[in-house]
């Protein structure tokens, strides 16, 4: 009998060709670390799973958890930094400070997203106890590993968790409501409501003295940080978790990948959960991120890519570009790249026609900087995108239809009904906010004849007019949300030209 080996999603496995190029890029940074007087440390796999829930609530839903044979719970660990600031903070009299340690290990977190099933993440990443004057050392850190790298067409954004602390305590739940917002990118709901004369406008630039100024703080250390190099930009817009992040926190984003390649901060009261209070920072590289950056081609033309549906939206959203400077011809319907010239302050911009239900996912990977899409899209896709603008055309609405006269809202519709749809995500949610058990169907076009054919109770579809609805005896029943063309951008083509970006909203 032949067994053959099952996949399990998330769970890579490495050639030894694909291994060495992991060692060589590691190699390269414990090289640096260690030159800047960095020993190493190792952590088990296996934590306290009270030392995660308790320390790093965000980590909550991706934890792997199993059970010691005495019956104590376990966990694979999320991160590095809570065991080590752990280990250090409960040792801390046998210890010398100021204190620098390095690691070279995984974490492990259960995604459950088909856009980023990794589950077991190699991180190579410093930490830095018992002083709080380290700011400018670790970024110089992370600014010599760069260079030694050869990453290119990178920036690092930086920011001080002290920003949104001081707006929350200032503005209370309006504060708090505007964090909730910018985290989830949500940039049009966020102008909606911060208006031009407003001092949190200032959180839309880049200016460090007009922060000061709009919430009562001394940033002096953030400005310091900031002058080590022109790679270095400060982005108020960026929300570090407030509940682990005490100081300078920052990313580095490289143009064209969509995730972050390198994240740390300031961290000084985490160690006070566990035994001695002290100064902690620290930072790590995410290793597979860093090797897809590395064996990117890199060009040094500055290029915009726009993603644009080939549907209904297609015109609007070439009108709405054509007004900002940018025109191209699409005349040409199988040619799936389109040349604008330059505009924007790009040298070049691209348009790329593809379906309006990739448009999420070429814009949050990073294979196209900007995309327009319908609002309902956007949502159901779960993408993580910057909402920027919300460009005022493709009027609709998401509705639960059936048929007429059949039931009065979503909730007069019996439990475990049928509920055929394009938006399977948003449907499902809706249905489990009033109280109803239901079986979603996807479908991909033609959703009215879900309930004239028998195969669902109702459907949920976009509706304008409504003509068609009447046309086969449906009626709206419920609505569930207002949707328009919107300007979506990643998050990283965000950070890297936030003033380009932002002249379109």
């Amino acid at each position: 009998m032949v067994f053959k080996a099952m996949n399990l999603q998330g769970i890579k496995t490495w050639l030894p060709s694909e291994l060495r190029k992991q060692e060589e890029i590691s190699s390269t940074l414990v090289e640096i670390f260690k030159a800047a007087s960095y020993e190493e440390i190792s952590i088990p796999s296996l934590v306290d799973y009270e030392v995660i829930s308790r320390t790093n609530a965000k980590f909550s839903n991706e934890i792997f958890k199993l059970l010691d044979k005495d019956g104590k719970l376990l966990a694979l660990r999320t991160e590095m930094t809570q065991p080590i600031a752990r280990l250090v903070a409960e040792r801390a009299e046998e210890l010398e400070f100021p204190l620098r340690l390095y690691y070279d290990s995984s974490i492990f977190r259960y995604k459950g997203q088909a856009t980023d099933d990794s589950r077991e993440i190699r991180q190579v990443g410093v930490e830095h106890f018992g002083s709080a004057t380290s700011d400018k050392e670790i970024m110089q850190l992370v600014l010599d590993s760069a260079t030694k790298l050869g990453l290119k067409n990178y920036k690092i954004t930086i920011t001080d968790a002290a920003i949104w602390r001081a707006v929350i305590e200032k503005y209370e739940d309006f504060g708090l409501r505007l964090y909730k917002l910018v985290l989830a990118g949500d940039l049009i709901a966020f102008k909606q409501l911060v208006l031009a004369d407003h001092p949190l406008t200032s959180l839309l630039g880049s200016d460090i003295k007009a922060v000061e100024e709009a919430l009562g703080l001394d940033l002096s250390g953030l400005a310091e940080v900031l002058a080590l190099a022109e790679t270095v930009v400060f982005d108020p817009l960026q929300c570090p978790d407030i509940n682990l992040y005490t100081g300078l926190h920052f990313n580095l984003h490289v143009r064209g990948e969509g995730k972050v390649i390198a994240r740390g901060g300031r961290y000084d009261k985490l160690l006070g959960e566990f035994a001695k209070d002290m100064p902690a920072i620290g930072f790590a590289f995410y290793l597979p991120r860093l090797i897809s950056v590395l064996e990117q081609e890199s060009s040094s033309t500055k290029t915009l890519k726009i993603a644009v549906s080939k549907g209904t939206l297609l015109e609007g959203a070439l009108e709405f570009f054509k007004a900002k400077g940018l025109e191209a011809s699409f005349e040409n319907k199988r040619k799936l790249i389109v040349q604008a010239g330059a505009g924007l302050g790009f040298e070049q911009v691209e348009f790329l026609k593809v379906r309006g239900h990739d448009v999420p996912t070429y814009v949050e990977h990073g294979a196209a900087d900007l995309g327009v899409v319908g609002l309902d899209t956007a949502v159901d896709s779960g993408a993580k995108l910057v909402k920027l603008n919300d460009l005022d055309y493709g009027h609709c609405k998401l509705c639960v239809c059936a048929k007429q006269g059949k039931y009065k809202t979503a909730r007069d519709l019996p439990n475990y009904a049928r509920i055929a749809t394009s938006f399977p995500n948003i449907t499902t949610n809706y249905f489990r906010q009033i109280g109803r058990e239901v079986e979603v169907i996807n479908l991909y076009g033609s959703v009215e004849l879900g309930p004239l054919t028998e195969l669902s109770d109702a459907i949920v579809d976009l509706v304008a007019t409504g003509t068609t609805l009447k046309e086969n005896g449906l009626e709206v029943i419920d609505e569930i949300l207002p949707c328009t063309a919107i300007l979506v951008a990643n998050n990283s083509a965000m950070k890297i030209y936030k003033n380009e970006l932002l002249a379109l909203s």
